[in-house]
């Protein structure tokens, strides 16, 4: 518990004025000499006893009022540990699609994949799953969702582009389905690819991927690629 005003707490001194006032009124035994006791109006010990429970009683309840005061003043709060945002610590699930179409052939495209693929698996934690899915014309599931990092990397080890074109509603689909096996955890579909124009459709992973799933997309298009072909032999 912490206080917007703690130095009004100070004004807790002021208990002590109640109990100085019960020792300051308190009543004194005075002793009268008497001749004789036969005229005087004897008081039971049980009534005196009562009396002291009532002051003690009394001086409690000025307690009580004075502490309540001092505590209104000083405004107290209770504070909370800071929660993360969001499920930053809930398990991901995560998958991984991969382009190895002919495009990617391109000077270090399909290096740099590699390479970022390999990145995306490293940053996994260790409640974390991934499932890694190949696509060009058709798309292919490599990995069930596994927590395997060196299954992982292995499989992205072994991976070379291909001469085939680029189609990614089929890649969606299968991406949706994997990500699927993610029941409660907190869903993340990555996309590398150098996105060609040709095969690349919005509109298709916003029709099939759920909106409850954070998708990235990592760019490897080399701008203004020099375009080199034979006209005649």
């Amino acid at each position: 518990m912490s206080f917007l005003n703690p130095f009004l707490l100070f004004g807790s001194l002021a208990l002590a004025i109640p109990i100085l006032i019960h020792l300051v009124r308190r009543e004194k035994s005075e002793i009268i000499p008497f001749s004789s006791l036969m005229f005087l109006l004897k008081v039971p010990k049980r009534s005196i006893r009562q009396q002291k429970i009532k002051n003690l009683l009394l001086m409690a309840l000025r307690l009580l009022i004075l502490a309540l005061l001092v505590g209104a003043f000083a405004r107290p709060y209770l504070t909370q540990p800071a929660k993360p945002a969001g499920n930053a610590t809930a398990n991901r699930g995560v998958v991984l699609m991969l382009d190895n179409s002919y495009s990617m052939r391109y000077g270090n495209n399909f290096d740099r994949l590699k390479a970022e693929a390999q990145k995306r698996i490293d940053s996994l934690r260790a409640s974390d799953r991934m499932a890694i899915i190949v696509f060009n014309e058709n798309a292919t599931l490599l990995s069930r969702p596994t927590s395997d990092k060196n299954v992982l990397k292995a499989i992205v080890d072994t991976l070379e582009p291909s001469f085939s074109g680029t189609r990614y509603y089929e890649a969606f689909t299968l991406a949706d389905r994997a990500l699927s096996e993610f029941a409660g955890d907190q869903r993340q579909l990555v996309v590398i690819s150098d996105f060609q124009r040709n095969g690349w459709n919005r509109s298709s992973r916003e029709s099939i991927i759920g909106t409850d799933v954070k998708t990235e997309t990592v760019n490897l298009a080399v701008q203004n690629p020099n375009n080199v072909g034979i006209d005649s032999v």
